[in-house]
């Protein structure tokens, strides 16, 4: 019989409140009061609002909703352990896909030689590992997709 999977990251009411008066805000959230009602009356911005949910070890855990819903703030709040692939994707074009698959790792400081390594590594992941030295005019559309999630992984 397999044992449950390990909860690895579990968050329990969590909420952001962007402003100047956070936690006036939170209060008139808790009475009852609706995100717009809030950011009318106070000009506060909810951005996230009571999230609750475990990510189990070995999980593909994704994270869906509209334009606005707080879905990229909730990440923010974990960015060392989560990574953000949006649908609509731009990759540099004076880059190779190594540079490119590697470059949240430049901004981040990360020495050459290690991001390199683990660009190469994500995209193996993603079949891509041939083309490293290609430029992104040079991929279908759907490589330049497995590009930008490769670095996800």
């Amino acid at each position: 019989m397999k044992s449950p999977a390990e909860t690895k990251i579990s968050l329990n009411g969590v909420f952001k409140v962007f402003g100047d008066d956070p936690e006036r805000a939170m209060k008139e959230l808790r009475a009852g009061k609706s995100k717009t009602q809030i950011h009318s009356e106070l000009g506060a911005t909810v951005g996230v609002d009571d999230a609750t949910f475990d990510i189990y070890e070995g999980e593909v855990f994704v994270i869906m909703g509209l334009s606005g819903s707080g879905k990229s703030t909730l990440l923010r709040l974990r960015r060392r352990d989560m990574s953000m692939v949006f649908q609509s994707f731009a990759l540099l074009p004076n880059r190779s896909v190594l540079n490119n698959a590697s470059f949240g790792l430049e901004v981040a400081g990360m020495g050459e030689a290690e991001r390199h390594q683990k660009a190469l590594k994500a995209l193996a992941a993603v079949g891509l590992e041939p083309y490293a030295n290609s430029m992104p005019d040079q991929l279908s559309g759907v490589m330049k997709q497995r590009v930008v999630l490769a670095p996800a992984l």
